[in-house]
């Protein structure tokens, strides 16, 4: 049975994660946000869970409307930086957790290189906005995001 081969997709989600997962204190980062990586959802933090946690969020791609053998589509990426609203700690103060999350992730995800380990074409990842995350009714965390954008290439029916 062979191996599966991961398309360039998979292989650009599989390399944030890996990125992200380096921010840890012990790596030099900030915070150790690291430790706790949702893919397409919100944590719920319990309570043995690290304080943060990093959410990767893909919304709809744009692929090319041009297409013919190639395939060009325009994915980005919403990495959020997400603690809880509050917490028993008296130094603990959310918006500046956030902030810090918030540069951990530019730099684990911006440093290693831009094509995310080869999986984008063009010039690779561009960065977008960073902001704040709306507040839901009842939610007990508070966030931060950081938008990048990537380019794809496939061939037809070969992601």
């Amino acid at each position: 049975m062979s191996k599966p081969v991961p398309s360039a997709r998979e292989a650009a989600i599989e390399e944030l994660q890996a990125r992200l997962s380096r921010i840890t204190r012990g790596n030099g980062f900030n915070t150790d946000a690291g430790a706790q990586i949702c893919l397409m959802e919100r944590p719920v933090f319990g309570p043995d869970d690290p304080p943060a946690a990093i959410s990767i969020i893909i919304p709809e791609d744009s692929p090319d409307p041009r297409q013919r053998e190639h395939v060009i589509t325009v994915v980005q990426f919403t990495v959020q930086a997400i603690v809880p609203a509050a917490v028993e700690w008296q130094s603990w103060v959310p918006w500046r957790e956030i902030e810090r999350i918030i540069a951990d992730i530019k730099r684990a995800v911006e440093l290693p290189d831009r094509t995310l380990g080869g999986a984008l074409i063009t010039d690779g990842l561009t960065r977008g906005s960073t902001r704040a995350l709306e507040r839901e009714p009842g939610s007990e965390v508070v966030g931060g995001a950081v938008d990048y954008r990537g380019v794809f290439g496939e061939v037809w029916g070969a992601p």
